[in-house]
């Protein structure tokens, strides 16, 4: 029985020590998904530019707010939706531009 209390006292010293890194390793671990989702839109947007010799636009469904959805189409009237992507609304991107375009 003793024993058993000292392993419950071990375990609860080693939750309260790790909860505070697992918590930041969880936010670090969150903005490096966002970017990689960001890069492989950016490379689906290229890539498709190539393959269909036309412009592809890679642009935030929501005028400038990369928080949200974020769509990749090419043409002009009627814009043809390639691929809807979901962003992580939890975290602030900020960009310069509202598009960016693939020739």
């Amino acid at each position: 029985m003793l024993e058993m209390v000292v392993v419950m006292a071990v375990l609860g010293i080693l939750l309260a020590v790790a909860a505070p890194s697992l918590r930041s390793f969880m936010l670090t671990q969150e903005v490096k998904t966002a970017t990689v989702d960001i890069h492989t839109g950016l490379l689906y947007a290229r890539s498709e530019a190539v393959k269909r010799n036309t412009d592809v636009s890679l642009n935030p469904v929501a005028a400038g707010v990369w928080n949200g959805v974020w769509n990749v189409e090419y043409g002009s009237a009627p814009v043809t939706t390639l691929k809807t992507m979901d962003s992580h609304s939890d975290l602030t991107i900020t960009g310069s531009t509202g598009t960016v375009t693939y020739s």
